[in-house]
């Protein structure tokens, strides 16, 4: 296996109908869990074609080889274009637009189930290790291709791909190889950065729910996490003394005032606890598949923020990559960017 790394880049995927609804207590963007699930897919539609057509892969190979693939997805980045909610607004309510379910046997109208969709237009990151990195330039152009008609026949967090056939946005799938030269990395970042505009990157911010945390325990030892992350999910008053002159006396008068967020914060799910030991496959009924064990789990949440292209500084602080710890029964995806970013953002 070569040490090299690598990224595959595909471009401006233009999705109808993504699940908004991400967990029990948020909605808008899809949960990264959802992106993680499209990667380890695609990857295993990619070994089925490479046991089936192994000879054709590699123009210099002569031999097949069938006992592993010669690419595998490490982590994976997402950068969002557009972000189009199917929902009506109306005054302070909104509504998600929700399909009409067919009838009964009975010609009785089934109840709806609260479902919300939303359109998206995204450029997706993998990180790629393997032998394919160790190709030429041709052969990687060609698995890349290949790569992207796979995903657009696919479904990504429950969406379809859709063609964009906008000429001005359309740009071609890549798959890059990780530079020796930190100076020629980083010039090559920025030439990828600045094809991601107009977008934004979605990263981890452990580190503000921690800030927000030990800020509330401050002033209020009882505080919790769950209070510093519905802290930092809404908009938050504060009371402020303001001194004011009425008929030439000055008094005093409390005055509400937003507090400024310099930040696109938003709460996320991020992974997956468990409630429940693991079982066996044949001890739980109506589970997805015959061979993979069974656990019940609930939704691990943290908080995310939307980082503008233009101000990623390598390519490590958008990538997400899984963690699983199955003695505490902990999944979930975390992200780099906090331990990398500059003070200039902070």
């Amino acid at each position: 296996m070569t040490n090299l790394q690598g990224l595959l880049i595909l471009p401006r995927l233009r999705i109808q109908n993504a699940n908004a609804i991400s967990s029990p207590l948020t909605w808008g963007f899809p949960s990264i869990t959802a992106f993680f699930g499209f990667m380890w897919n695609l990857e295993r539609k990619l070994a089925e074609i490479y046991v089936q057509t192994a000879d054709t892969w590699y123009a210099d190979v002569n031999e097949p080889r069938h006992d592993r693939l010669p690419m595998h997805f490490a982590g994976i980045g997402i950068v969002c274009h557009s972000f189009e909610p199917q929902m009506s607004t109306s005054g302070y309510t909104r509504t998600f637009h929700l399909t009409r379910n067919p009838l009964d046997k009975d010609g009785t109208t089934k109840s709806i189930a609260q479902e919300g969709r939303a359109h998206l237009e995204l450029t997706i990151i993998l990180s790629v290790r393997g032998e394919i990195l160790t190709q030429t330039e041709e052969t990687r152009q060609k698995i890349s291709c290949l790569v992207m008609r796979l995903a657009e026949s696919m479904r990504v967090a429950g969406g379809t791909v859709v063609p964009n056939l906008t000429p001005r946005i359309r740009r071609s799938p890549a798959l890059f190889v990780e530079d020796i030269d930190p100076e020629q990395c980083a010039r090559a970042f920025t030439r990828l950065k600045r094809s991601w505009l107009p977008g934004s990157a979605l990263v981890l911010r452990d580190d503000l729910l921690q800030k927000t945390h030990h800020d509330l325990t401050s002033i209020n030892p009882d505080s919790t996490l769950v209070d510093a992350w519905l802290h930092d999910s809404r908009l938050n008053y504060r009371a402020f003394k303001v001194s004011k002159e009425v008929e030439g006396k000055a008094s005093e008068q409390v005055e509400w005032r937003r507090e400024k967020k310099v930040r696109c914060i938003v709460p996320i799910p991020v992974g997956y606890c468990a409630l429940s030991e693991l079982y066996e496959n044949e001890q739980v009924k109506n589970s997805r598949d015959d061979a993979t064990p069974f656990r019940f789990v609930e939704s691990i949440y943290s908080l995310g923020e939307w980082v503008g292209a233009h101000r990623l500084e390598n390519v490590q602080q958008i990538l997400w990559y899984p963690t699983t710890v199955r003695d505490t029964g902990i999944y979930r995806c975390n992200n780099n960017y906090a331990n990398q970013v500059s003070d200039f953002h902070d």
